[in-house]
Order: structure tokens, then C-alpha cells, then sequence
């Protein structure tokens, strides 16, 4: 996989770009670079939005009320 220090909102995009037009070959100025399949491409986007720090987690929180009655 490509490697992942400095990675943009740009390249973030560009990445979903691929993946909405199927692409599996794709060139960069005099690049080109070929992802094997749709889950490579996935993990790829994943992996961004983590060091991006777009993603939540899975942790959930949920507000809870209580009236002070036993």
C-alpha cells in the first residue's frame, strides 16, 4: 500500500473518487498505481480516515436521565 505520512483531505477524496467510479488502475501525474481489489481499495480509505482522524471509533455514548427517586 502506499505509504500513509501526509495524507490529505485531497487524497482522502481522491480515494473515494475511485471507489464511486470502479476504477482499478488509476494515474497520478507520472504515477500509476493498481489496486488488486475493492476491499484493498476500502482498507486503503480506512486507514486514511484514521490517520486523518475522521473516524469516531465504535465507542457509543448514550445519555441517561434519572429523576433522584429510590
Amino acid at each position: 500500500m502506499a505509504d500513509n505520512s501526509g495524507w490529505t483531505l485531497k487524497d482522502l477524496d481522491g480515494v473515494i473518487s475511485i471507489l464511486k467510479s470502479g476504477a482499478q488502475t488509476v494515474r497520478y501525474q507520472d504515477r500509476t498505481v493498481s489496486y488488486h481489489s475493492l476491499s484493498e481499495l476500502l482498507k486503503l480509505r480506512g486507514l486514511m480516515q484514521e490517520e486523518l482522524g475522521l473516524t469516531s471509533g465504535r465507542t457509543r455514548r448514550y445519555a441517561s436521565f434519572s429523576k433522584g427517586l429510590k
